[in-house]
């Protein structure tokens, strides 16, 4: 018998489970107890999950694939999620990537709420969007019903398919998401204002930063690439970030990152091999301009990125 049953992870981003003593412990997926059991459905009144007063009603997410995923060490610099606007700008824009854990699990509610899978179908899936190739340029461009795509998309194999032969849905979207778009509330340390404090490389910049929402199936994601700096945010699954600082070891734009992972990295030295982390929802990566990155979405996983 498991030390402990997970139960449910709700839209807060929170996991519970029952210990052995029969007792409601609220966590977040990457401090969840190994050797969890079934997933079951429970009803926990929103004061156990720290809700504000007058915040959105949700609903529980019953994640199967959350609760059993393998977990693997962050080797990515963590800070709080009062990281102040000025450490930031001092030990990371420009410079490193950091994950800040727990920045947008009370802000990123109400967002998280509209983009669950049945929410994004029963509002959108009648729409068009844009699916992207899932190599290193991703050059390729198709159209699909969101509907359509959501259906489909867990059906690609991922492990064995070229990148160039695989389109999913990130990065490129016109008008037709713009109401869903603007309830995003964009991460403090993206704001115009924190931006034109500083600005890349100390230039001053007030540009709005520009919005890439996706929606992904298990085992996809780009391979390695690079662009300019931004933040990377989970609502719902898990995705794993793999960066360097310069080129990669031993990758091929038309490998799937997941098979990079799986021809490639148990290979490499330890030197060779990249920063990793997987983040969950609630926690904000920060990615700098220029370093190569690739992503594995871990389970159903949809995401938001804030490019600066």
């Amino acid at each position: 018998m498991s030390d402990s049953v997970c139960l449910s992870q709700y839209g807060t981003g929170a996991i519970l489970f029952v210990d052995q003593t029969s007792q409601i412990k609220v966590t977040t997926w990457r401090e969840l107890p190994s050797g969890v059991g079934d997933v079951t459905d429970l009803s926990v009144p929103s004061a156990v999950l720290g809700r504000e007063p007058g915040a959105p009603s949700l609903e529980p997410v019953v994640r199967r694939d959350l609760c059993s995923m393998v977990r693997y060490p962050c080797s990515v610099p963590t800070e709080p999620a009062d990281l102040s606007s000025a450490a930031f700008d001092r030990n990371y824009r420009g410079q490193m990537p950091v994950v800040i854990v727990n920045a947008t699990m009370r802000s990123g509610a109400h967002f998280r709420a509209l983009t669950t899978l049945e929410a994004l179908t029963e509002q959108y899936g009648h729409l068009e969007v844009t699916l992207s190739s899932a190599n290193t340029h991703s050059y390729g461009r198709r159209r699909a019903l969101l509907s359509e795509y959501v259906q489909s998309m867990q059906g690609l194999a991922w492990s064995e398919t070229g990148a160039d032969d695989l389109y999913y849905f990130f990065g490129e979207h016109g008008s037709e998401l713009q109401p869903l778009l603007s309830q995003y509330k964009v991460p403090r340390l993206a704001s115009s204002h924190s931006w034109a404090a500083v600005g890349a490389r100390g230039a001053a910049s007030t540009h709005d930063p520009a919005l890439s929402f996706g929606v992904a199936a298990d085992g996809s994601g780009v391979p390695f690439h690079f662009h300019n700096d931004g933040f990377s945010e989970v609502q719902h699954g898990a995705k794993r970030w793999l960066l360097y600082p310069s080129k990669p070891p031993h990758y091929d734009v038309n490998a799937t990152s997941t098979q990079w992972l799986e021809r490639v990295y148990p290979k490499l030295t330890r030197r060779e091999r990249p920063y990793d982390c997987t983040i969950e929802p609630g926690d904000l990566l920060y990615f700098p301009s220029n370093w190569y990155h690739a992503i594995v979405n871990q389970g159903v996983t949809v995401f938001m990125s804030t490019f600066l």
